[in-house]
């Protein structure tokens, strides 16, 4: 997605996960106001404006703020939500304790390892 993509008027969908809190990510929406070749524009207030990530492109935008936690900007709720259950999934896989992994099986490992695109010895693909 890139601010391009928007068009003034057009309706989106701002995510705020709240890491660090114990609050559940939210989901709130509104609407494009101006849209220029780097920002996307909500409103004339600070924090407003959404941008390609520095990471590159992908399914949102991220606030252009100098601290605190960034919100997404998505063209859908269905992809905000989407989002949150990417992010909690990759939480817990990579939280799992070694006690968990060894109740595996070697075929369970494998086919894990094989969709996470794993080599043996660790290497990733």
């Amino acid at each position: 997605m890139t601010p391009k993509s928007l068009k003034p008027g057009d309706t989106v969908f701002i995510l705020v996960m709240h890491k660090g809190y114990n609050m559940k990510p939210s989901i709130r929406q509104e609407v494009v106001k101006k849209i220029g070749r780097i920002y996307a524009t909500l409103d004339d207030t600070y924090g407003s404006r959404f941008m390609v990530p520095v990471s590159g492109e992908t399914d949102y935008l991220i606030q252009q703020v100098d601290t605190g936690e960034r919100e997404l900007l998505f063209c859908s709720r269905a992809d905000a939500e989407r989002h949150v259950e990417h992010d909690d999934l990759v939480r817990r896989i990579t939280t799992l304790p070694h006690s968990v992994l060894e109740r595996c099986s070697l075929e369970q490992l494998r086919q894990a390892a094989d969709a996470l695109g794993l080599r043996r010895g660790g290497e990733q693909v």
